[in-house]
């Protein structure tokens, strides 16, 4: 072997070698892939890098040279691929080319089987990784140098043959070694391109979880002190700004001297104490009690605290609260005794310890019976699956306080819904041992949302009243009054008249219906007065029995004195009659009917309220709970087609609630119904009160106001008394002059309130009375008397409407201050209300 072949190929190689170590410090930081124009731009660096060791190639003889350029051109077809290699290799041949000597073409052939071998290498094993072992890579150099020997036997004049012995061993020996250390150098690279891929894909993760996480995160520098980093969520629990948060020292916002913050970070950094109670400052001034959970991490060759900040002030207060509540818990204090919310308390297992006696009155369950059970073996009703509770004691036993909602069961059977507020209770040592349950029974409250719900569909079923009954009554105010005039024009016993009085009946029986249908809206018209509910029953009970068969014993249980209550008489007497059908038609087979008043005090906030009580009960075949929700519903009834119409206990409960009560009631099938009726007992105040005039066509307080306030003036010695008529529905017009006209008045008849106005003009004396419609077009009726009157103050007026209630009052009609005229309306009903009006009576 030639001693100056071998250092000159060594020498070319450590050329070599310190090029490719300072390209990968300054490389270092870029990828070794990329886009195909970057994987172009590497190949042209590595064609300056293979120009460079040909240039520096050791000389054997004149146009032979030998360099480092297989092994450069062979890794570049390994690592980098064919958009790489292609211009190394080009930019090598022509410049082996311009070189020109005896082995250029060999050369030109090395460098275009090093690269080849190379990319073909790179394709069998698809690709190369970080993972390639150093025994691969030394073979590589093998094989690539194996074709470069045989390359070298083209050398012209059998110079291949001389020099192929020479050259044999150094090749093998160096070349392959140069390859293995080049390689080594480059898989190390994909490995640091590999971590910090890595390492950059966790930091953006870290990043979005940290700034966007909804818990309270920062990050200190545990060596000054001080905040370095925070999320949003942080700058809105301090108050600070993110700008302002971040660079604040620590001292700043936690309520510990300088030594003791210093003394929690090392820890913390050490590992050996992770969470901390701490008391923070905010932005303004106020101070929270926190827990801060804290873990180092390595960031850019320091060590920081990952901190998540947890508020736990509420938690706290709850938990001094509930420390000292557990202690009077544990001594079965006087206070829990008396308390009127159930309370049970149970150990960890979940067994009771001890339950308070309003628990027992709820249930029904002594303590001696509830101890040492669990409570959904005591009151458990089956209506929870097993998931609820699960959630439940996994809440609890984490030291979670639980409220919600349960439905449970009294040692009766009965079903009942109540709140429950289910705490941890812990001991001295901070372990939970107990669990304290306190429970609100919602009986009641459902069934005020029910009474609510009632009122409210009630409310609306009104609404709906009030909006008919005024075109229903204007159309019965047009039979009524045209078939009483057919009756009276017709031949006694003729079928014409016996149609009239069918005509009549039915108009009848509608009026009665509309007027149900107002009252259990609250629209109809009503007459309160103070009345002695006792009395009213000892009226009643005469007509109460004959109501009812033999078969159905009644008896009436009244208490003793008076049971003053303010309402309509009348409609308290529809109440007991509509309540003791209901029970009639719930005996067919006979039972017992009893009707109870009481006076009882109920609990209200400014002090008990005196209520008077009124109970119907029968023993008749009961309701199911699906036909008590609906039982006050209107049209609802479980009677046969035409046996009823669904009004009966509708209207009740219309008169009821109009009456300020509340009705309830108690069924089940088989078992009877209890009806339980509660009246505000009326105070000296309502007793001393007016009664509220009547609203319908019969004579009542407003007409004598009436009668005082115009000073009516004696009627005309000669002539009939002229009434001006105002109605915008030309049919009642028509009924309405036909019957005053029978009876002796003279009619003028106007459509609107203008018309009237010009009617008055052209003869503003000649008018005795005016009677109009509340509600027309236009010109209200209360609009056009005040302008009649503003002329002509002494003239009389009555208003008619088949609207009723609140309505009237919008439309500007005061009920106590005017006489009142209620459609439809009878002959009879008409002549004699215009007479009233007139002072005739």
């Amino acid at each position: 072997m030639s001693i100056p072949l071998l250092i000159g190929l060594a020498e070319n190689l450590l050329f070599l070698l310190a090029v490719v170590f300072v390209y990968d410090l300054v490389a270092n930081g870029r990828t070794m892939g990329g886009r195909a124009w970057k994987q172009v731009g590497v190949g042209l660096v590595i064609g300056l890098l293979v120009v460079g060791t040909m240039a520096a190639s050791w000389q054997y003889a004149p146009g032979l040279q030998f360099d480092a350029r297989s092994v450069v051109l062979g890794m570049t077809g390994l690592f980098f691929g064919t958009l790489a290699t292609v211009p190394a290799m080009l930019m090598a041949v022509a410049y082996r080319v311009s070189q020109g000597g005896t082995g250029m073409l060999t050369g030109v052939l090395v460098i275009a089987s090093s690269g080849t071998v190379g990319l073909l290498w790179r394709h069998l094993r698809g690709g190369v990784d970080h993972r390639m072992h150093w025994r691969e890579l030394y073979a590589f150099g093998i094989v690539v140098h194996l074709a470069y020997l045989v390359l070298m036997l083209t050398l012209p004049e059998g110079r291949g043959f001389e020099l192929l012995p020479l050259l044999a061993a150094p090749v093998l020996g160096l070349y392959p070694l140069a390859m293995l250390l080049l390689g080594m150098l480059l898989v190390r690279r994909m490995g640091r391109e590999r971590d910090a891929e890595r390492l950059a894909e966790d930091e953006a993760r870290y990043r979005v979880l940290f700034e966007d996480s909804p818990s309270v995160m920062l990050l200190m520098d545990p060596e000054h002190g001080r905040i370095v980093g925070a999320n949003r969520a942080a700058a809105d629990f301090y108050g600070y700004s993110l700008e302002t948060l971040r660079g604040k020292p620590l001292t700043e916002i936690c309520e510990l001297p300088e030594a003791g913050i210093r003394e929690a970070l090392a820890l913390a950094v050490a590992g050996e104490r992770s969470t901390l109670d701490l008391r923070h400052v905010l932005a303004d001034g106020s101070v929270r009690e926190v827990e801060v959970h804290s873990g180092p991490i390595p960031i850019e060759g320091r060590i920081l605290l990952h901190s998540v900040v947890r508020d736990v002030t509420a938690q706290r207060d709850a938990e001094e609260a509930l420390r000292k509540q557990g202690e009077l818990l544990r001594l079965r204090s006087a206070a829990l005794e008396a308390a009127a919310n159930p309370i049970v308390i149970t150990d960890r297992q979940g067994e009771i310890e001890w339950v308070n006696p309003a628990f027992t009155r709820l249930t029904g369950y002594s303590e001696a019976e509830a101890v040492g059970r669990a409570p959904g073996e005591v009151i458990g009703s089956g209506e929870h699956g097993p998931g609820f509770f699960q959630e439940l004691w996994a809440r609890i036993r984490a030291g979670e306080v639980w409220e919600g909602e349960m439905v449970n069961r009294k040692k009766d059977g009965t079903i009942y819904r109540e709140q429950q507020t289910i705490t941890p209770v812990r001991n001295a040592a901070g372990e939970i041992a107990h669990f304290i349950a306190i429970k609100r029974d919602l009986t009641e409250r459902l069934a005020l949302q029910a009474q609510l719900l009632q009122a409210q569909k009630m409310e609306a079923v009104g609404q709906f009243a009030e909006g008919i009954a005024h075109d229903f009554n204007n159309l019965l105010t047009i039979m009524n009054g045209s078939a009483q005039l057919g009756v009276e024009m017709s031949e006694p016993f003729s079928k014409i008249r016996q149609e009239f009085d069918q005509i009549l009946e039915a108009g009848r029986r509608s009026s009665s219906l509309t007027q149900q249908i107002l009252t259990f809206g609250r629209q109809g018209p009503t007459k309160r007065s103070v009345v002695d509910l006792n009395g009213v029953l000892r009226q009643s009970t005469g007509l109460l029995k004959r109501l009812t068969p033999d078969s159905v014993r009644f008896e009436s249980d009244l208490c003793e004195g008076v049971l003053p209550v303010l309402c309509d008489p009348n409609r308290i007497e529809q109440v007991l009659l509509n309540l003791a059908v209901n029970a009639r038609d719930a005996m067919p087979q006979g039972g017992h009917l009893t009707f109870r008043t009481r006076l009882e005090h109920t609990p209200a906030p400014r002090g008990p309220r005196p209520q008077v009580i009124l109970t119907v009960i029968d023993t008749g075949t009961g309701m199911a709970p699906e036909v008590q929700a609906r039982i006050f519903d209107p049209f609802f009834t479980t009677k046969e087609v035409g046996k009823g119409t669904g009004l009966g206990l509708a209207t009740v409960y219309g008169i009821v609630t109009q009456a300020e009560g509340e009705i309830t009631v108690e069924s089940s099938p088989g078992r009877g119904t209890t009806f339980r009726i509660a009246l505000p007992l009326a105070s000296e105040r309502n007793a001393a009160m007016n009664p509220v005039p009547p609203q319908s066509g019969t004579t009542g307080n407003g007409a004598r106001r009436n009668g005082s306030e115009n000073g009516a003036s004696a009627p005309r010695t000669s002539g009939a008394r002229r009434i001006l008529l105002v109605e915008d529905d030309a049919a009642i017009r028509r009924v309405a002059s036909r019957i005053l006209e029978r009876e002796g008045f003279e009619v003028i008849a106007a459509a609107s309130g203008e018309d009237a106005l010009r009617a008055l003009e052209a003869e503003p004396d000649a008018v005795d009375l005016v009677l109009t419609d509340v509600v027309m077009p236009e010109m209200t009726g209360p609009q056009l008397v005040d302008r009649i009157r503003s002329r002509s103050p002494e003239i009389h007026v009555l208003f008619s409407s088949g609207h009723s209630g609140e309505a009237l009052a919008d439309h500007g009609l005061d009920l106590e201050k005017h006489t009142f005229l209620s459609k439809p309306y009878s002959v009879d009903g008409l002549t004699s209300r215009v007479r009233e009006a007139l002072g005739e009576d």
